[in-house]
This record gives C-alpha cells, structure tokens and sequence, in this order.
C-alpha cells in the first residue's frame, strides 16, 4: 500500500512540475515577447550609411589597411561576463546567435548598428563574421573554445554622420570616441537584448535547435546536450552579475551612449567581482571615451592623470573588459603563492596594439564632407586659441634631461609632452571622477597580499626612480652606485650636519630644486652648488643630505600603506605591479624585453591626486560632447558662460554639427538618451569664460572654474574655425615603433 501511495505522489510531484515548468517557460516567453515589442525610445532610429570615409590619419583610408585591422581585431585576453572561463561568451555563440523574437542573427550588421556600435561595411580576414569594431575572439585552452574578446578599439573608436546630398555619409574617427552603450540597462540597449535572444534561445526549443546546428554543425546530436548546459550557465551569469543587481543600484547616474564610469568598473570588477563583494563602491561618475591619439607622447594618461607607464594603464583597460584574473580560490580563500595574480590578459598583443596606435595621427577636417575653412577667421583663431588656450593645453614638450630620466628608451626624436594637471577646485568641473578615484577604498587583504609584500614590491621601483633623477641633476657617481645597490637604506648614507648646521643660509633652496626637477634646466642644480657652496667635498655633502632625505619620504609614505584600506589609484596600482610582474616570472621575460613591452623603458610610478589633464587639442573637435564628463553638447558652449550651456540634450544619434563642433539637437535627436546636467556626475560646471575671470597672478588664488575671460559669438567662432584645423606637432615622417619580438 504504501510502495503504491509513494509512486502515486511521485507520479503528481513530477506532473505538477513538469506543468510549472511549462508554464514558467510560456510567461518568459511571453515577457520576451512583451520586452521586445515595446518601442524603444532610447535607441535611436539608423539609417544606413550610404558611404563610410576614413581620414587617414596615418593608416591610410583603406578600410582593411594593416595597422586598421589590426588595432580593431587583435584581442587582449578579455571575456563576457567576467569572472569564469566557464561561464564566458563563446565568439560562435554570438555569431549564431539569433534576436529574442525572429531569426535575424542577433550581431546582424544592421542590428548592431542600432545598438551605436560600428560595423565595417563588408567582412574582412581578421573579422570574417562582420562584428562590430572591437568585437575579436581568442582561443582558451581550458576550455578548448575561442571566446568572445573586446578590444580597446570597441570604445576608442569614433564615427561622426553627416547628410551630404540627402544621403548619410559616415566618417571614420579611429581612436575617437565611441557612442554606443554597451553598459547601459535600458530596454533594446546591447546587454538587455543579449539577455532576451540567450534567453529565448535557451527556453524555446525550436530556436535553440537552430542555433546548436550553427554551432556545432555535423557534432550537433553528440554535442547538443553539453552546449546546453554550457549555454545555461552563462546565461545564469551574464543575468546573475553583482554589479548590474538592481538591488545594489551600483550606477545610479545612467551612463548611456558614450560614456561609462571607467573608474569605478574597472575597481568593481576587480575587487568586487573577482575578490568579495563587500568591496563594491556606487559607480556615479560616467566619463567619455577619450581618444588615443598621441597618447604614446603623453607623460601622464588618464583623466585623473594618474599613470605613466603605458602597459599598466592597457593591463587596467584589459581588466576593464573583462579580463580574467586570479585572486582567490572557489572559497574566498588566497590561492598559493606561485598561483596568484596570474590572468588572461595577452600582454604581448597589449603592446602590438600599442605600437599600432603610434602610427595613428590626429583626424583632420574634410573640408568636402564638413565645409571650408574660412582662412581669415581661423587666423583670428589661432591667436586667440595662444592667447587662453596654449598655457593648460600645450603640448609642453619636456626637457632632454626628463625624458631620458622617465622614458629612457625613447629616441631623440621621440615626442615626450607633459600635461598640465589642474585640481578640481580650480578647473571647477564635475568633481565626481576625481574624489571618487582617491576618495573610494578597497579591501585586497583577502588575496593574502601583505603590508610588507606590497613594500617590497613598489620600493625599487620608486628607488630606481629616485636613481634616475639624482643621475639627471647631480654629478655624484657615489650616489648613483649607492641606489644602485639592493634595499639601499637611507640610514647607510655618510652624511655631515655640523657644517651645514654651521651656515648663515640653508641647502632648503637645493632641496627646492631637487624636488622641482623637472622644471629646471640640465645642471643648472649643480651651477646653483658650486656658484653658492664651491667646495666640492661640501657639494658632495649636501647631495648626499639631499638624496637621504628623498630616500627617507620614499620609506615613510611606503609605511602608511594598508592592503585593507587602498583607494582605487592605489588599488589598481598595486594590482598592476602584482600581475605585470607575475606574467613576466612565469614567462621568464628578460629585463630587457619588459623595459621595451611596458613602453620605453616607463616605471610604473603613479600618482593618486584630485586632478584632471589638460590634453593637446589637435583634432579634438572630432570627439563631442566635452568634458570628461561628455556633459557640454559642443565647443561652442564650451567656450560660454554657464547659463549659457544646455541643461538636457540626448546622445545617441551621432548627427554632427560642424559649425559649432558637437551633436545635433531637435529633429535629429528625437530619440536618445537624455544627459540631465543637474544630477551629480553630469555636471557641466567649470571651465567657463566668463566675466569674473582674474588673469594668472603668482600668490593670487583664481576664481574656481573661470578660466578665461568672456568671449563675443564672433570670437568663438574664430575660435572654432581654428579648432578645425589645429594640429599638434606630428611624429617625425619614418619613425619606427619599437619592436620588443626579438628581445
């Protein structure tokens, strides 16, 4: 009796379930159906270039010229979602793919065009599938598959449209920004829709069979049941992500087309995703794609002007996209010592993509497609543009003496510029981004990574800096030798004090210098000693002073670290140290092969401080909306009074105005996503010119945010006419990047 009463409520259970299953199934659907069907307001309406024109721009205006293919496709180890090799996208699972309701593929051209990426107008061999730009793939082994790569040309590339003769005319900028919205939640925007066609595909049989033909082809009955169950799971964790939960409501100021708080998901990703989830900071301080050209030239990168070192700042955007790494075991736990803080990222391809983009110069305007120059205004221009433009946005090209200090492998004619940072108080612009860089902290205790440890790692590095700078200031062959030796200690230096002590002036002026270096001439420190001091034994005693005191503060500002409290500079800093250093032990890179792929021989030496970069100007009038923060619609407004500037335009449309260098409004930009300027991230604050503005005096503290005087409708324009032609100084012609291969 009772062996028959078991089967008989075995029997319902599984009936009931099989019922709840079913209908489970049939809501989803009709969700998906519901989802798919309501109008999308936020993405634009496309039209379909009649023609897309590339400006050169060093590459040549091939659509398949080398470096082109190159900077788009090479992959960089990333991978959707992050966090499993598992649980990733596969590359033919997209290219299979088919949109939640219908059969059209899901990365159709025509559909990922909607979505504001960039399509190449026919397949080339590097992107047979015709994806979008940036979209690559590459093989792991783990799991034997080739999976979906982002690269960095998916958001460092641009493309502004235009109506020439009634027809839709598309420019190319390479290493412009991007305007499409890859990270944004909103309804038909790419991650959702990606979430709705997986789903349909994984609860509508019909579909999935399609799909899982395409995939495995002639394997399909074999292999069905496993690409299944594959599928499922990462379909569980692209929907299961900690730091899309709504829950945690982790972006609060939408990010939309354009723009992504960098930043903050990176540092999420990092150390909240990868390593506990008590890590997550809000993320509210979206910025625009900056473009990168010239980057290679710059001494720092960055908004936040916080990193030197070329392959420390790739390795973070690596991560950025998803990039694997290896910080604590299934449990929580720190793995072992030899398995830390290794990752996916392909290091090597970093620094191929790096060299390619040193090839690639500043767009310059099609007077065709986008109208003449009026000559005479833009003169006007140019002296305006020296008058209120040059002392922030240069470039200032640095001394010898400098470059060879902290690029020591660049070339005479290589370009080194430094970048003028301004802090937050006196540039006035939105503060979100920089306060949350320095002010944000992160817990990386969990990765067994010490106090000490991290001591031990950073000091030679910033030892090695300080050797640098004494060898560009001092002739002092003892010194060098002394920082040439390992975990030199300042206590070990032979120093004097009763003879300084003894004088009627004090070495603080030499110390002043020093500190200063870099805005002084070669050896005009040592003409300041002899013509003050002379005797060259002393000489020798205040350098030594000098050097023991920089060695002391090295040692002192090391001591307050705290693996448990480390801001997102510091942070992020420290991890690109960890996992540099580790691909290059378990690869057994030679020092000098990692001098030539961390990029001319740049220590990585950052700096966490609320500032922002003034960057050379040269074809930034292909790159609206401005700010960091994307939140001013053009240079014209740029160049206004506050009240002066759109409070709420919508991006998205890409339709550019060429007379006062940003995105169409009105008709052109029915449908969008709105940046509303009072919500804090979107602030469109500072950099004003305006009435109030006090010309720079030494001791005089400037009015916050009033850069420039007011100007009149005709000096701005002046202005922009110039703006359109305005190019920085270029890279001397047959330079050759360097090539690392055969080191």
């Amino acid at each position: 009796m009772f062996k028959n009463f078991f089967n008989i409520r075995v029997a319902q259970l599984l009936k009931w379930t099989l019922l709840l299953l079913v209908a489970l199934s049939i809501l989803l659907t009709a969700a998906l159906f519901v989802i798919v069907q309501i109008p999308g307001t936020t993405v634009p309406d496309v039209d379909p270039a009649s023609r897309t024109v590339y400006l050169g721009q060093g590459w040549l205006d091939d659509p398949e010229s080398e470096h082109r293919q190159r900077y788009y496709y090479t992959p960089q180890g990333a991978s959707i979602p992050p966090g499993s090799t598992t649980t990733a996208l596969r590359y033919d699972w997209l290219v299979n793919l088919e949109k939640a309701w219908g059969k059209e593929r899901f990365s159709s051209p025509e559909h990922m065009q909607r979505l504001g990426f960039i399509v190449d107008q026919q397949p080339s061999a590097a992107n047979p599938d015709q994806l979008p730009v940036g979209f690559s793939r590459h093989w792991n082994a783990e799991i034997g598959e080739e999976l979906l790569d982002l690269t960095c040309a998916t958001c460092h590339t641009g493309q502004l449209n235009i109506v020439k003769d009634n027809k839709r005319v598309a420019i190319r900028i390479d290493g412009g920004s991007a305007t499409h919205a890859v990270m944004d939640l909103s309804l038909h925007q790419f991650a959702p829709a990606l979430l709705g066609a997986m789903a349909s595909t994984y609860l509508n049989p019909f579909k999935f069979k399609r799909f899982a033909q395409k995939v495995l082809a002639d394997n399909y009955e074999e292999g069905k049941a496993k690409l299944r169950k594959n599928f499922g799971a990462t379909l569980v964790a692209l929907a299961t992500q900690q730091q899309n939960n709504p829950l945690r409501h982790l972006y609060p100021v939408e990010e939309g087309y354009g723009r992504v708080d960098a930043i903050g998901r990176i540092a999420n990703t990092v150390f909240g995703a990868h390593l506990e989830v008590d890590n997550f900071e809000e993320g509210n301080a979206p910025v625009s794609y900056p473009p990168v050209w010239d980057a290679w030239k710059f001494d720092w990168v960055q908004y936040s002007g916080s990193v030197k070192q070329p392959m420390a700042r790739n390795m973070g955007e690596a991560l950025g996209v998803g990039a694997l790494i290896n910080l604590v075991d299934p449990y929580g736990r720190p793995l072992p010592e030899k398995q830390r803080f290794s990752s996916s990222i392909l290091v090597e391809n970093l620094h191929q993509i790096e060299t390619t983009l040193q090839y690639l110069e500043q767009p310059q305007w099609n007077e065709d497609l986008l109208g003449a120059i009026d000559r005479d205004k833009a003169n006007q221009g140019k002296e305006l543009f020296k008058q209120h433009c040059v002392s922030c946005h240069g470039p200032h090209k640095v001394e010898q003496k400098v470059k060879q200090a902290e690029a020591p492998l660049k070339g005479s004619d290589d370009p080194e510029w430094h970048l003028k940072l301004i802090d937050i108080d006196q540039i006035g612009t939105d503060p979100t981004a920089a306060d949350n860089f320095v002010d944000n902290v992160y817990d990386m205790s969990k990765t067994g990574l010490t106090n000490q440890a991290a001591v031990e790692l950073i000091r030679p590095y910033r030892v090695k800096a300080l050797k640098a700078k004494v060898i560009a200031e001092f002739n002092s062959p003892f010194l060098v030798g002394f920082l040439s030796t390992d975990n030199p200690d300042p206590q070990d230096l032979v120093r004097s004090t009763n003879w300084m002590a003894g004088q009627s002036w004090s070495i603080s002026e030499f110390e002043s210098m020093f500190d200063n270096w870099t805005k002084t001439s070669k050896g005009a420190l040592e003409q300041a000693l002899t013509e003050k001091v002379g005797d060259p034994g002393k000489i020798e005693l205040i350098r030594i002073e000098i050097a023991r005191k920089a060695l002391a503060e090295i040692d002192n500002q090391l001591a307050e670290i705290d693996v448990s409290k480390v801001s997102v500079g510091a942070g992020l800093n420290l991890l690109a140290f960890l996992l540099r250093d580790k691909y290059y032990a378990d690869n057994d890179i030679s020092a000098e092969k990692q001098a030539c792929l961390n990029g001319f021989g740049i220590m990585d030496l950052p700096q966490v401080k609320k500032v922002y970069k003034a960057r050379p100007l040269g074809g930034m009038w292909a790159t609206p909306p401005f700010l960091h923060n994307g939140s001013v619609v053009s240079i014209y407004e740029l160049l206004s009074p506050l009240e002066e500037r759109t409070e709420e335009f919508k991006v998205g449309h890409n339709i550019f105005d060429p007379v006062h260098l940003g995105f169409k409004q009105g008709e052109d930009a029915a449908k969008g996503i709105t940046i509303n300027v009072s919500e804090k991230g979107n602030w469109n604050i500072g950099h004003r010119f305006e009435q109030g503005y006090i010309p720079y005096q030494e001791g005089v503290k400037p009015v916050k945010g009033i850069i420039g005087p007011a100007l009149s409708h005709d000096e701005k324009m002046a202005l922009i006419e110039y703006l359109k032609i305005h190019q920085d100084p270029p890279t001397p012609a047959g330079r050759v990047a360097p090539d690392c291969t055969g080191l």
